[in-house]
């Protein structure tokens, strides 16, 4: 499987090869059948944020190592796979933790490439999930890392944890003496206690507290820059794919709005022959076209040897990409009336899951920030 775009001097290929596109149309039709507009809406997608036997089916087709290249334990993929999986999966508004999963396994594949525990989020094994300080406003570390050698201890707290009532471990960010560390910690460990929530967009997530919990050596994934490069190239991971998902449920609302539109019958005529409404559509379009740009923008420069330079990138691709996500998101309520807020479209579950995306690993402020502190140098 090629693992990215075709690159050749400056100039990118920017189309997907024959597995990409397979891969593509497999992720498609997988949701379009399982995903919440096609078999879940309303109370039903709100209790089902995890399926094991769809997570399993996810495994076999190979989505959860599509992004990671032979070598990491994965199928030979990168970024672009993860994009496909990924945009795919916000089409289909699936509820399944397939974000936090590539997290996971990025983190896990610059740690300890094609180790036990990688082979089983790759296999569908096992759910493992970040448990930062606040995942999604970047990582900042509120546990602590406590004792050498075999007396090794952690304490605190982390905050907004998804997915976190269905793990069988957790991946904490924690600092240790003077710098940072990464550890593996069980979900049933002795005092691990997990205080379960729902979001605004119906996903389980949770509050994750960790009481003296006793931390093997073996556990330990990285110490200091080790560490910290990480969770810089798993922030970087994280970003990419939000913009796929996010550009996936803006597809899929567009999609569904342009369908209404043709179908809606006001005076006489379908709603889509009135010229205002097509030039809502026409805007919504471009929006669409201009996030997805941006998002595979996302994934060359995942390819970036330049930490500086793809910071920058994938801070100024979740900015554009979520903003013109919610343009479409906002529209496409506005287009269907009060309905598009109701239980009976997904609509409002789409919106909603945009919102809540919104709001991980950093909101709009901290990655301007972050482009400023990267801003390339004038020529």
């Amino acid at each position: 499987m090629r693992s990215g775009f075709e690159a050749e001097g400056q100039t990118v290929n920017l189309t997907l090869s024959t597995e990409q596109t397979q891969l593509k149309d497999s992720v498609a039709r997988f949701a379009a059948a399982h995903g919440v507009h096609g078999a879940l809406v309303g109370e039903d997608a709100r209790a089902t944020d995890f399926r094991p036997e769809l997570w399993r089916q996810m495994a076999e087709l190979g989505w959860l190592g599509a992004g990671l290249s032979e070598e990491e334990g994965g199928f030979g993929g990168g970024p672009v796979e993860t994009m496909v999986v990924l945009e795919e999966a916000g089409r289909g508004l699936l509820p399944e933790p397939l974000l936090e999963a590539a997290i996971a396994a990025r983190i896990l594949a610059a740690t300890r490439p094609a180790g036990d525990l990688l082979a089983g989020i790759v296999g569908g094994e096992e759910l493992v999930v970040p448990a930062f300080g606040d995942a999604r406003a970047g990582g900042a570390a509120t546990a602590h890392l406590a004792g050498d050698g075999a007396g090794l201890t952690l304490s605190g707290v982390a905050r907004l944890v998804s997915a976190a009532a269905h793990a069988g471990r957790f991946i904490v960010s924690c600092a240790a003496g003077d710098g940072a560390a990464l550890v593996v910690v069980a979900a049933d460990a002795v005092g691990v206690e997990i205080e379960a929530f729902r979001t605004m967009d119906g996903r389980g997530a949770a509050t994750v507290s960790f009481n003296g919990v006793a931390i093997a050596q073996k556990d330990v994934l990285a110490r200091g820059e080790d560490a910290r490069a990480a969770l810089d190239i798993s922030r970087d991971v994280a970003l990419a794919a939000l913009c796929a998902e996010v550009t996936g449920i803006a597809a899929f609302l567009f999609e569904q709005t342009l369908d209404y539109l043709k179908t809606r019958r006001q005076f006489g005529q379908p709603i889509g022959r009135f010229q205002a409404l097509q030039h809502r559509m026409a805007d919504m379009f471009v929006a669409l076209e201009e996030a997805r740009s941006l998002t595979v923008m996302a994934a060359v420069k995942m390819a970036s040897g330049d930490p500086t330079e793809r910071a920058y990138a994938l801070s100024a691709a979740r900015i554009g990409a979520v903003s013109r996500a919610l343009h479409v998101a906002r529209e496409a309520i506005q287009l269907h009336g009060g309905v598009g807020m109701t239980q009976e479209l997904p609509i409002g579950a789409g919106f909603k899951r945009i919102k809540a995306l919104e709001l991980m690993f950093g909101g709009e402020n901290h990655h301007l920030d972050r482009m400023t502190a990267s801003e390339p140098a004038a020529v």
